[in-house]
């Protein structure tokens, strides 16, 4: 088979970033777009300003920090373990997660741990961790015996009211 002339290699982010801008209907105007993932080329989100046809510019950035046995620090790693932790498939049953969570309740404790751990710079727009307190997230025993506890749709409700919150936090610094 013929080989490619030339490869191109795009980052990670501005490739989920450039489509939700083009494809929406704020395509040509100046609007924002946030990605959050689990960790794409080193960073778990970052938040470009789009403004009309190939004008765009990175404003915030959150970076993946390694933190052991292959763990990265972000917000994308919290839900996929809360996913675990439900005995469901990690990047993959996400989405059920979030259906479940809209059947609980949050649970204020577990939630006020989680938000305890995260800590957003505004100067930066930057998305950070405290990472001895977030190891405890990382933890699926913990994270079972939290689920047992409080009960699958209040468990699912605790990291989605975390990932609501947590991200309209730091979009009212921009």
């Amino acid at each position: 088979s013929e080989q490619p002339k030339k490869i191109f290699f795009y980052e990670h982010h501005l490739c989920h970033a450039i489509p939700s801008y083009y494809l929406s209907p704020f395509n040509g105007q100046k609007a924002l777009a946030l990605t959050i993932d689990g960790q794409g080329d080193g960073f778990f989100s970052k938040l470009f300003v789009f403004d009309g046809v190939n004008d765009h510019q990175l404003i915030g950035e959150s970076k993946a920090e390694f933190l052991d046995k292959g763990i990265f620090s972000s917000i994308g790693r919290i839900y996929e373990d809360f996913t675990r932790a439900m005995d469901l498939r990690p990047n993959s049953d996400e989405g059920k997660v979030e259906a479940l969570a809209a059947f609980g309740t949050a649970d204020q404790n577990l939630l006020r741990m989680l938000k305890d751990t995260t800590i957003i710079d505004k100067e930066k727009l930057s998305i950070n961790f405290d990472f001895k307190k977030l190891s405890e997230f990382y933890d699926l025993d913990f994270l079972k015996e939290q689920r047992e506890k409080i009960g699958d749709e209040n468990f699912c409700a605790v990291v989605q009211d975390y990932l609501q919150d947590t991200i309209i936090e730091y979009l009212d610094f921009v």
